[in-house]
C-alpha cells in the first residue's frame, strides 16, 4: 500500500531555516506553483528559545507562509546550530527526497556566513547521493533527482561569478512579501528593524530585476552553463 508520506512533486526548495526559502527564492517558489507545477518546501530545524521565536509559534508562522505561497512545507528538525553532516542525517534527508521524487532541488549555496547554511549546503549534496545509491536502505525506492540548482543564503547585493539565472518575480513579488510577513515573531524580535528588513528584501529584488529590464527579480544557480532555468520542467 503506497503511504501518505509518498508522493510525486516536481520541485522541492530545502531550507536550513523556516523562512530562508521564502526570503530569498519565495517568488519563484510562487511562480512555479503558479505555472502548474508540483512544489514543496522542506525545512531543516525549527527555530527555537530566543533565536528569533520559540519552536511552536515559528512553525505556525511557517505553514501560514506556506499557505500564502500555495505550496505544502514539510521540517526534519536536525537543530538550529546543530545540523551535522551525519550518516543518520544523510540518510533521513534521502529518504525524504525518495518519498517525494521531485525532477529538480533547489539548496543553499556554500558561501554564506551562517554555519547551519554552510553545513546544509553540504549535506544535502550528500543525501542526494545517498538518496539514488542502492546501498542506502529505506522504506522508500532509490531516487535520482535531475538537476540540483542553488539559492544566495546571504542576502547581499552581489552575484555570484557563474551560472546565475534571473528568474522574474514582477508578477509574484507581493504575494512573497505578503508570506514574509507571517513571520511576525521574527520581525518583532527585531522591531527597530523590521520596516528596514522588508525595504532591503525589496531593494535587493529591484536590483535583480533592473538588471533584466523588470520590474523584481531572484536569482538561481547551476554548476554547469544551461540555456534556460528549469528545462528539466519545460521539456515535461
Amino acid at each position: 500500500m503506497k503511504k501518505d508520506t509518498d508522493y510525486k512533486i516536481d520541485v522541492l526548495f530545502i531550507g536550513a531555516h523556516q523562512d530562508d526559502v521564502d526570503a530569498v527564492v519565495g517568488g519563484t517558489v510562487i511562480l512555479l506553483k503558479d505555472k502548474g507545477y508540483k512544489v514543496e518546501i522542506l525545512d531543516l530545524t525549527k527555530r527555537k528559545g530566543m533565536y528569533f521565536s520559540d519552536e511552536e509559534i515559528k512553525g505556525q508562522e511557517a505553514q501560514k507562509a506556506a499557505k500564502v505561497m500555495g505550496v505544502k512545507r514539510s521540517v526534519i528538525d536536525l537543530g538550529l546550530l546543530r545540523i551535522a553532516n551525519s550518516h543518520e542525517n544523510k540518510v533521513k534527508i534521502a529518504e525524504f527526497i525518495r518519498q517525494r521524487k521531485p525532477d529538480v532541488v533547489a539548496i543553499p549555496t556554500n558561501d554564506s556566513t551562517h554555519p547551519d547554511h554552510k553545513v546544509a549546503h553540504q549535506l544535502i549534496l550528500d543525501s542526494l547521493h545517498f538518496s539514488f545509491a542502492t546501498a542506502i536502505k529505506t522504506k522508500s525506492p532509490p531516487w535520482r533527482v535531475k538537476k540540483t540548482y542553488y539559492y544566495p543564503t546571504d542576502v547581499l547585493f552581489k552575484l555570484p561569478p557563474n551560472n546565475v539565472f534571473f528568474i522574474d518575480i514582477s508578477q509574484t513579488f507581493e504575494r512573497k512579501m505578503e508570506a514574509l510577513k507571517c513571520y511576525a515573531s521574527q520581525f518583532l524580535f527585531h522591531a527597530h528593524n523590521q520596516k528596514y528588513e522588508f525595504e532591503y528584501l525589496k531593494a535587493m529584488n529591484r536590483y535583480w530585476g533592473l538588471l533584466i529590464k523588470r520590474e523584481y527579480a531572484e536569482v538561481i544557480m547551476t554548476d554547469l552553463p544551461i540555456l534556460e532555468p528549469f528545462p528539466e520542467l519545460t521539456k515535461k
